[in-house]
């Protein structure tokens, strides 16, 4: 883990707090469980790709977002998803354990067992199964409060997640709940529509650009229930986590929390400083194009995928008789 700082604000519980989120890394994270009905959604977006398509399908173009293709399927009618996939491992493992949840607990079939168990009832209680079939009148608003884009695929094909924690923008219209189901529907999209595949991961890129003692205030409700969000329920999902512009005092959080991270999720965390030494992982890992984009600080474009998840978004508030909301 990289890290270059100097300190000179004593560390307070709270920013704690934020180091721990941050390191869980945001929308892809580590660490433990889940459940629920079967069905899969009536379209799929895709970022381009090298390889096979999860599923043939054909391709048409959304009138809401002309640039984001559209796959439709026969028998995803409904945009229901459960936990448990296709390949995922469950199919064969006694427990009906997915491999993902025996890896995150290193074999011990006991803790995997009541990490999943754990994570059904959450998705029972949230119903998060049906998460996407749902209206989310508050997704453009979401966005606005705490920035948030899929930009497209890194070097090696992982979608990148990049988040503006340090562009935290408040409203009356945007509660913490929000903020969380909002990041639970992300998630949701790109596990189930995105990357359907059940060992796919994520690189999440967390600019801290911003970023303040006053804000981290302000984020710390969200930052809790954020980061148990996580933790317990999207177990190895993370590629790698880049923890970008950090300030001088985040350093010395950093190195006080890592010890309560697992030695996986430390492996894939780095915490980078403003420099060469950024820039050069930012283009090895997000290849030019991203890097430049997110290095110059350029408004970042939303892609296909991004657009995609919008216009069903949309589509599932027509159908609703509902109207995205404004500030």
């Amino acid at each position: 883990i990289a890290v270059t700082t100097s300190i000179q604000t004593k560390p307070q519980p709270l920013m704690k707090s934020l180091t721990a989120l941050l390191c869980v890394a945001v929308l892809s994270a580590p660490s433990a469980a889940a459940r629920s009905s079967s069905g899969w959604g009536v379209s799929r977006v895709v970022l381009p790709r090298g390889g096979d398509a999860a599923v043939s399908a054909t391709t048409e173009v959304s009138a809401d977002a002309p640039n984001a293709p559209v796959i439709k399927h026969k028998s995803r009618d409904n945009y229901t998803f459960s936990l448990l996939q296709p390949g995922d491992g469950h199919e064969d493992d006694p427990d009906g354990i997915p491999g993902r949840y025996l890896r995150m607990q290193k074999g011990n079939r006991k803790k995997a067992k009541v990490a999943l168990e754990e994570t059904f009832e959450w998705r029972t209680k949230y119903e998060v199964d049906t998460i996407l079939a749902r209206p989310h009148p508050k997704f453009d608003l979401c966005n606005e409060v705490l920035p948030r884009c899929l930009i497209g695929r890194d070097a090696t094909g992982h979608v990148i997640h990049y988040l503006q924690p340090g562009l935290l923008n408040r409203t009356d219209n945007v509660s913490v709940d929000d903020l969380v189901l909002h990041c639970i529907y992300v998630l949701e999209y790109c596990w189930n529509i995105v990357e359907p595949r059940p060992d796919e991961t994520m690189t999440s890129v967390i600019d801290l650009k911003g970023l303040s003692f006053s804000k981290t205030k302000k984020l710390w409700k969200f930052i809790q229930q954020f980061a148990m969000m996580l933790s317990h329920n999207y177990p190895q999902r993370s590629h790698k986590t880049l923890v970008i512009n950090a300030p001088g005092w985040f350093g010395t959080l950093f190195r006080m929390i890592s010890p309560l991270l697992r030695e996986s999720t430390r492996k894939k965390i780095s915490l980078l400083a403003k420099g060469s030494r950024q820039e050069k992982i930012l283009r090895e890992i997000l290849g030019d194009d991203f890097a430049e984009q997110v290095l110059t600080g350029e408004k970042i474009v939303a892609s296909p995928v991004e657009q995609g998840m919008q216009a069903q978004c949309k589509t599932r508030l027509k159908e609703a008789g509902t109207e995205m909301m404004t500030a």
